[in-house]
């Protein structure tokens, strides 16, 4: 039962916090449009758009999926469809040039889209037998 304002000053602090130990976004490639580069400007050694588009980036995705956490299964189902994908994409030889390097990564997705999934599956076995349980 938090207010708003503390939950969004959390929100950016955690991703301040990634700011701060260098996960930072630094482009994005958009098909037929091609990359769109962060990097630039750099000031004492730290891309400030990166930072903050970064930082916007992290908001916004806590937000949407605390949105989707309203409605029963879907937040469970996007994380777990995210996560499947990540892994698909880290485990991919021609995406990285080390792909070796994206074991923990995969490993990690991976894990997240199990673990997503089997809360929705709980969740919905314990509301569907108090519901049966109920008439």
């Amino acid at each position: 039962n938090l207010s708003p304002l503390v939950r969004l000053f959390a929100q950016f602090a955690a991703a301040l916090l990634l700011v701060h130990f260098g996960i930072v976004i630094f482009s994005i490639n958009i098909p037929f449009f091609g990359v769109i580069s962060f990097s630039s400007p750099v000031i004492h050694g730290f891309a400030v758009i990166s930072a903050a588009f970064t930082v916007v980036w992290v908001m916004t995705v806590v937000n949407v999926m605390n949105f989707l956490d309203g409605v029963s299964g879907l937040n469970s189902g996007v994380t777990f469809i995210a996560g499947l994908t990540l892994f698909l994409l880290s485990i991919h030889p021609g995406l990285h040039s080390d792909p070796v390097a994206q074991g923990n990564v995969a490993t990690i997705a991976l894990i997240i889209s199990r673990v997503r999934i089997l809360s929705i599956t709980t969740r919905t076995r314990k509301k569907l037998f108090a519901r049966c349980s109920a008439y």
